[in-house]
């Protein structure tokens, strides 16, 4: 009887069992605990909530559900996007960066991060396919709507590595050759 009895007062289903002047202090302390577990509950939802899509990989992005825009790129290798990027990050900085696939010599990425350590929600990603005799398919992919200016910006990056944000770039005063 006192194993069903404690157990039902630690889980407030016992409250009618007990006598009236004990009922006090355990509702009082049931109802603190109460508001407790609700408050962290609340705090653990509204975590969540801010966070954004917790965990999304790279395949995730590169769907159709998150496809910006398509182009072609007037380039018939992958090291001339390398270059152009190279050259359009020592004229105009930028962190603009290619990446080729490891396991497909045909694929390739260029990404800008939103921060350091973003996460593929926070990353505007560009897949290039490289096909014979074509030019370069590009097709642009981010989380969030709303980014075709930036990724105009990646685009003039690789097709015209010497204009920085619609002017050209600067001289170098160092004389450096291009």
């Amino acid at each position: 009887m006192y194993s069903t009895l404690s157990s039902k007062l630690k889980t407030g289903l016992g409250l009618g069992l007990a006598p009236a002047r004990a009922q006090a202090p355990v509702r009082g302390f049931l109802r603190g605990k109460r508001c407790a577990v609700l408050l962290c509950a609340a705090l653990a939802l509204a975590g969540c909530a801010a966070r954004g899509p917790v965990g999304l990989r790279l395949n995730d992005l590169l769907s159709s559900d998150y496809a910006r825009m398509q182009r072609k790129i007037p380039y018939d290798t992958f090291a001339q996007i390398q270059m152009a990027l190279f050259r359009h990050q020592r004229l105009c900085g930028g962190d603009v960066t290619f990446t080729a696939d490891p396991t497909h010599s045909s694929y390739a990425l260029v990404t800008e991060k939103d921060f350091p350590g973003a996460g593929w929600d926070h990353t505007l990603t560009i897949q290039l396919v490289l096909l014979l005799d074509h030019p370069i398919q590009a097709t642009a992919y981010s989380y969030y709507a709303g980014t075709e200016r930036r990724f105009d910006r990646m685009f003039d990056a690789i097709i015209k590595p010497d204009v920085c944000d619609g002017k050209p770039a600067a001289k170098q005063a160092s004389g450096a050759k291009h």
